[in-house]
């Protein structure tokens, strides 16, 4: 397996276009989506999900176009179009309106259970528009609602005034990324694919952490006597120290390599991974000292 298919087959296309989709074909790393060859507004995609694809492939609301020479398939209840790759002289029309509605069909199935999974990153990318920031976590939130999986909201960098490639959570499973030279939607073969590249390695490095590190925080939350340690050692007041061993806080913040908090946990209790947790900053060693062995030996319940 090349580099770039083990790299674009851990994502799927959720829309705007088809650019993404062929971003996997070029690179081997093509497996069946629903929504890789369709055109897929951001509300049809908050729709789809909502209803859980209902009546995707269904002859009643799939319709069947010519353009040019190929067959376009079309749902008029979500209001999405896209290829069929199937030219009028080669194949009848009835035919290929039975094949495109039976793979549509077989397409919502494997979408819904590649959502209940959570196992990609699920890419959305939008041309020439801003950031609507709220569509984004409502579609977060819905693919959320399905599994453990994560959203990459791809955006023209230059309309976002954001750096070329910069990426960002924007929520608990809400990526954003900002392309420079997205391909236009009149010539989606203009890809730049080492921009994607840079954009897949660094969402699938982000994601990999803060994985990482919610199992960190959760191994901590269910082990109050770690709480009590490390809450004491990085000079946390009384009281949240209580509040944070009952579970009834959530940590500030946790860096994945901080040198300091990594000093306080004894060895034997290094969290997987090698990653640590801070919530402040320390005191000075030397005023740790008179509590160091009165928590040294300090374990899990």
């Amino acid at each position: 397996m090349s580099e770039d298919q083990a790299l674009f087959s851990q994502f799927l296309s959720t829309g705007r276009n088809c650019e993404f989709g062929i971003v996997q074909k070029w690179s081997e790393a093509t497996r069946l989506g629903l929504l890789d060859w369709l055109a897929t507004t951001p509300y049809a995609l908050l729709n789809m999900l909502k209803s859980g694809f209902e009546g995707i492939g269904e002859p009643q609301q799939t319709l069947l176009h010519v353009a040019d020479t190929e067959y376009i398939i079309e749902d008029s209840r979500y209001r999405i179009r896209g290829h069929t790759w199937e030219q009028t002289t080669q194949i009848p029309r009835e035919k290929s309106y039975d094949q495109a509605c039976g793979r549509l069909k077989l397409l919502k199935r494997k979408m819904l259970e590649e959502l209940r999974l959570g196992e990609r990153i699920f890419v959305y990318k939008l041309n020439l528009l801003p950031v609507n920031l709220a569509l984004m976590r409502d579609i977060a939130d819905q693919i959320a609602g399905y599994g453990p999986g994560c959203l990459l909201g791809v955006f023209d960098a230059r309309v976002n005034g954001k750096p070329d490639f910069h990426v960002e959570w924007a929520g608990p499973n809400l990526l954003l990324a900002y392309h420079p030279r997205l391909a236009p939607y009149e010539a989606a073969h203009q890809i730049d694919m080492e921009g994607w590249r840079q954009i897949c390695r660094t969402a699938l490095d982000m994601v990999a952490a803060g994985e990482r590190i919610g199992r960190t925080a959760a191994f901590c939350r269910r082990n109050a006597r770690i709480w009590l340690y490390i809450s004491r050692r990085c000079n946390l007041p009384s009281g949240t120290a209580r509040a944070r061993r009952e579970g009834k806080m959530r940590p500030a913040a946790i860096t994945a390599t901080s040198p300091a908090a990594t000093a306080f946990i004894p060895p034997m209790k290094q969290t997987p991974g090698g990653r640590s947790i801070c919530w402040n900053q320390p005191r000075s060693r030397k005023s740790m000292s008179s509590t160091a062995p009165k928590y040294a030996n300090a374990a899990p319940a």
